[in-house]
């Protein structure tokens, strides 16, 4: 069976490109909650491409990024060298990590870690009163779609697929959040929200379906009939372009 976690290490240079960062504002809330730390030291789960990580490294953190693929590790390498961050190629679950983190980040990849062990090992990781920041992308129902998203189901039918369900409105509470507010490994969890609607041409938007997990793990050719046929929709219906609604979710927590 495919580990869906390995199809973002098929294409980094594309996946970089196509995928949304995060929003400035995020940030500088995180680096609040931080506190006084002066380059604290900051271990990222599933780093990816570094969507998240150059964000990071501008706070002045000493990174430590956990990633599972080898091309996105690589990738990684190339894309910080020289820079305040050492890349460590393993999943997090079997990565070895010398702890004392000032905060673990997760973004957009805590779905992806075992949910029987991700609580237990991040607290373990952490320094007391460290930070347990997860990051989440989430598609929201909003007109600014111009209705695409609901149309478009019908194509994704014919090719036997189908998207994922955006959140039902913009007052998004992911997940991570009840996880988190049960556990007595931390504090009381602070949600913020930030609006982070993303427009893409029809190349772009193409591309960026070629990155999903789910895109990946289909059959070339079927894949690409489904691509194509959506291609052709947003050109003759919306203009050659598309927007998503996205609401991106930070869930934050200290150590208890």
């Amino acid at each position: 069976m495919t580990d869906l976690r390995l199809t973002f290490d098929e294409d980094p240079e594309v996946y970089d490109r196509v995928r949304p960062a995060y929003p400035p504002q995020l940030f500088d809330d995180f680096s609040e909650m931080l506190g006084d730390a002066m380059a604290p030291e900051i271990c990222e789960v599933g780093a990816g491409t570094g969507k998240a990580t150059e964000s990071l490294l501008n706070l002045g953190a000493q990174v430590t990024g956990v990633e599972i693929g080898a091309s996105n590790a690589a990738f990684l390498r190339r894309k910080f060298r020289g820079r305040a961050i050492e890349i460590v190629h393993a999943s997090y679950e079997s990565a070895v990590l010398r702890g004392g983190y000032g905060a673990t980040v997760a973004a957009t990849a805590w779905h992806w870690l075992d949910p029987a062990t991700r609580l237990v090992r991040s607290a373990s990781l952490l320094a007391d009163h460290g930070v347990l920041a997860i990051i989440d992308t989430n598609q929201v129902e909003s007109p600014v779609d111009r209705g695409y998203f609901a149309a478009s189901q019908a194509i994704y039918a014919r090719h036997g697929d189908h998207s994922a369900v955006p959140m039902p409105g913009r007052a998004v509470v992911p997940p991570a959040f009840s996880e988190v507010l049960r556990t007595p490994l931390f504090g009381m969890p602070e949600l913020r929200r930030y609006d982070w609607d993303q427009t893409y041409t029809r190349a772009d938007y193409q591309d960026l379906m070629r990155s999903y997990s789910g895109m990946r793990a289909m059959g070339v050719e079927r894949r690409e009939a489904l691509i194509a046929e959506l291609g052709e929709f947003i050109d003759a219906e919306f203009g050659g372009r598309v927007t998503r609604p996205l609401v991106i979710t930070l869930v934050a927590a200290r150590k208890a």
